[in-house]
């Protein structure tokens, strides 16, 4: 993707979380991370993994508190909770919605967080924030 896109210096990675720390060894500057990474504790880690020591993490993601809003009644105006803010269940799909490229099939879990999980689970992999 970096030489489609002109920019020398970058590497751009797509991997499972879970086994992220497996195959990758090298240390970055600054980690970018966007949506649907947040697997808390695992992520966190990977972070830490990748991160020289005074590196620098950007995260992008839907705050937890708007994902409790159907989607659907906001488009129509109306604030109407779908997903309960501290419910620990898992949401299965089947479609993995991307904003960067087309959706793909596969098995997807996600699960509400409050912003306070993010912060942390960087303090416990022991980044400063």
């Amino acid at each position: 993707m970096s030489k489609e896109l002109g920019i020398e210096n970058v590497d751009f990675i797509e991997s499972d979380i879970m086994e992220f720390k497996e195959k990758y060894n090298k240390k970055y500057d600054m980690v970018f991370t966007a949506e649907r990474v947040l697997y808390l504790n695992k992520w966190a880690d990977s972070v830490k993994h990748l991160l020289n020591e005074n590196g620098v993490l950007y995260v992008l993601d839907d705050h937890s508190f708007f994902m409790a809003f159907d989607t659907e009644k906001l488009k129509e105006g109306k604030l109407e909770i779908k997903y309960p803010y501290f419910d620990r269940e898992p949401e299965y799909e089947e479609e993995m919605h991307d904003y960067a490229s087309e959706n793909k099939m596969g098995v997807n879990y996600g699960w509400m967080y409050k912003v306070s999980d993010i912060i942390n689970s960087l303090a416990r992999a022991g980044l400063t924030i």
